[in-house]
C-alpha cells in the first residue's frame, strides 16, 4: 500500500509525468475541478473524512527545473496564478518553490536549485482530505505534490482544503 505521508530527502527523486514544456499553454489553479458540496446527510467535517486529494488536487501540474531562473519562475507563478512550483530534473522532483523562496534570490538570474526546498512532503491520491488538513497544519507547508507511485499527478494546497471545507 502507498504511505499517506512520505518525507523525501530528495537524493534520487520521484518521477512525475507532468511537464511545463517550452511554449504549452500554462494551466491555471483555476483549470482543476473541485467537488460539490456534502451529500445530504452528511457534515463538512465528515465529507473531509471520505473525500481524497485526488478529488481536490490541482492538474495539470505547473512545473520548472533546477536551473530555471528565479526571475523565470516567478513569472510562472503569477501567469499562472499559483504560489507553488515542484522543481523537476528531467522527470524527477527534487524540491519545491513557493512565492516566499524568491525572496532568498540575490538577483533574477539565481538558478531555483539555490533556492528549492528538498525536503519535501508529498501525498497519495487516496489520501483523505481530512487527513491532509491535519499534514498541512502539523507540517506548517503551504502546498504538497500528489504522487501515485513515483509520478507526479497533481498539487494540493491549503487553500485547495479550505474552499471544500468552505463549500
Amino acid at each position: 500500500a502507498v504511505s499517506l505521508l512520505l518525507q523525501h530527502e530528495l537524493q534520487g527523486g520521484l518521477r512525475a509525468d507532468s511537464l511545463a514544456l517550452p511554449g504549452a499553454p500554462v494551466p491555471s489553479a483555476a483549470d482543476s475541478r473541485h467537488p460539490a458540496a456534502p451529500p445530504r446527510g452528511l457534515t463538512k467535517r465528515d465529507w473531509a473524512g471520505v473525500m481524497t486529494v485526488a478529488e481536490i488536487m490541482v492538474r495539470p501540474v505547473v512545473t520548472a527545473t533546477p536551473d530555471t531562473p528565479a526571475g523565470d519562475a516567478r513569472r510562472l507563478l503569477e501567469q499562472a496564478k499559483i504560489r507553488h512550483l515542484p522543481v523537476l530534473d528531467g522527470e524527477l522532483l527534487v524540491g519545491i518553490v513557493s512565492d516566499r523562496d524568491f525572496r532568498e534570490a540575490q538577483s533574477d538570474a539565481v538558478p531555483l536549485r539555490e533556492i528549492m526546498t528538498r525536503t519535501v512532503f508529498i501525498l497519495s491520491p487516496d489520501t483523505s482530505v481530512r487527513r491532509a488538513a491535519r499534514i498541512f497544519r502539523e507540517r506548517r507547508v503551504g502546498a504538497m505534490p500528489v504522487l501515485a507511485g513515483r509520478h507526479l499527478v497533481g498539487i494540493v494546497s491549503v487553500v485547495d482544503v479550505l474552499r471544500v471545507l468552505g463549500e
